[in-house]
């Protein structure tokens, strides 16, 4: 024979029989690592925004507790860099949210206030002058300060 190897399966030369059937499985061992892994990170961003949702109630709970003491809570003050804010951006600015989507959770639960009522659109526009709260947290938003040096 001239150094081609056949197996029962008409390998290709110079791989074996073993070689034939490689292919397949390893392509299917990596479609199956992949598939795991993207469902993995589905499921950990679902579980992170649960539990976000979960601890923004607590936070909410335990402002309301704080609000009734008659001790007002943190209070922020916010320039604006432009004319408005998206109000999930403003959370994710001033740090009461993580992510955009974390304050997602929080807004459609009805946990925060501007202007003193409920709002539960996360792209809001809000302007100078307005007031933002949120788990005892009071954001005061000022207009961009445009002095020149």
């Amino acid at each position: 024979m001239s150094g081609t190897k056949t197996g029962s399966r008409g390998a290709a030369p110079g791989r074996g029989a073993k070689g034939a059937t490689n292919g397949p499985a390893k392509g299917a061992a990596k479609g199956a690592a992949k598939g795991a892994a993207k469902g993995a990170a589905k499921g950990a961003a679902k579980g992170a925004a649960k539990g976000a949702a979960k601890g923004a109630a607590k936070g909410a709970a335990k402002g309301a507790a704080k609000g009734a003491s008659g001790a007002p809570g943190p209070r922020i003050d916010f320039a604006l860099r432009g004319e408005h804010i998206a109000l999930d951006a403003l959370l994710k600015a001033t740090g009461l949210a993580g992510s955009g989507g974390a304050a997602k959770p929080m807004i459609a639960a009805g946990e925060v206030r501007v202007d003193g009522e409920v709002e539960l659109r996360r792209g809001c526009k809000l302007r100078a002058g307005q007031v933002v709260e949120l788990a005892g947290t009071t954001i005061v938003i000022a207009a961009a300060d445009r002095s020149v040096g």
